[in-house]
């Protein structure tokens, strides 16, 4: 048996346009996309500090901080490398010639209770990128969602907010009742902020939108009074 040594360079670049080419723009009442490179100066990315998306965008390896590969059964994804959200948005600056601009990133507990500070930082941001979706891992299909008697509420899978908080564990058992991510409301407060650039709220954020299946978008984030919206899929979701 003669085994070929894996071209993970290669394999990079295709995954990369793999994903450049199934990125879907849903809403950009505003025109807010494409970002202008040469103008922004400042970039901040938000996300749910329980959720990896904003952290590492890749679905294997549901928990930040540890190994790829911790968790998630048969839809875990452990890849050579990974690249952060931040790190990606950074490189792709210094590649259109905007080396100045700084890119940081900001994550908002489940409740709320600081997300002030990243209203403040979004207000003072030339650019903000929301990130936020849904990652079901095997175990944890948001179709069995149930509540502390085990009453089984599938609505709640429809929705940015809701969540399995132990991802690798069967969610109809009461210890792992459905957990509320309240990222609508959060998303909503980010573009209630009063902006202190030259553009409001709405006009320099976008919300790049993950889900391993529909998703129901609350109302009050479309139309002109919500940001533009990007569907993506990145590689290592099931």
């Amino acid at each position: 048996m003669v085994q070929t040594p894996i071209d993970f360079a290669a394999g990079g670049v295709k995954a990369r346009v793999i994903g450049d080419q199934s990125g879907v723009l849903l809403q950009n009442d505003n025109h807010v996309l494409p970002f202008d490179a040469n103008a922004v100066r400042s970039v901040v990315v938000i996300g749910k500090a329980t959720q990896v998306y904003a952290q590492q965008a890749v679905a294997g390896g549901v928990i930040v901080g540890r190994p790829m590969g911790s968790g998630g059964g048969s839809s875990d994804v452990v890849p050579n490398y990974t690249v952060s959200p931040v790190d990606g948005l950074k490189s792709v600056l210094s590649a259109l010639g905007n080396t100045a601009a700084t890119v940081t990133l900001i994550t908002v507990k489940d409740d709320n209770s600081d997300l002030n500070a990243a209203k403040a930082a979004a207000a003072a941001a030339d650019a903000v990128v929301i990130m936020a979706g849904t990652i079901a891992e095997e175990g944890a299909d948001r179709a069995s969602f149930a509540d502390s008697t085990g009453l089984t509420l599938t609505a709640l899978g429809d929705g940015l907010d809701w969540y399995v908080a132990r991802p690798n564990t069967i969610s109809t058992v009461t210890s792992n009742s459905p957990a509320n991510s309240n990222t609508v409301a959060m998303i909503a407060g980010i573009l209630g902020a009063t902006s202190i650039t030259a553009k409001p709220m709405t006009a320099k954020t976008a919300l790049v939108l993950k889900d391993n299946a529909g998703v129901a978008m609350d109302p009050v984030l479309l139309g002109p009074g919500g940001p533009a919206i990007l569907e993506v899929w990145f590689p290592g979701q099931e």
